[in-house]
């Protein structure tokens, strides 16, 4: 179970959040360089750059990562992409 907010109450739930999700994204992104747009961001996932070099190139990130960071992120993409709304 978990809490929604909207709801105020307690809900059922069989899988992660595209929220939780996109966390876990992020910080395999930020844990291989990339800085955010938002100062939130930068400043949840600051611990994990600590005397790294970032940058604001996605790409650059992406391609800083091992094996297993590629696969969950690539994972996650898709989990991601399969949760957004049909048009």
């Amino acid at each position: 179970k978990v809490y929604s907010n909207d709801a105020q109450d307690w809900e059922e739930r069989d899988f992660l959040s595209a929220y939780t999700l996109n966390y876990m994204r992020d910080e395999i992104l930020a844990a291989n360089g990339l800085r955010f747009d938002e100062s939130s961001a930068n400043t949840t996932f600051n611990y994990l750059q600590e005397g790294k070099e970032v940058s604001d190139n996605r790409e650059a990130a992406i391609a800083a990562m091992n094996e297993i960071d590629r696969y969950n992120y690539e994972f996650l993409s898709k989990i991601l992409a399969l949760m957004q709304p049909q048009v």
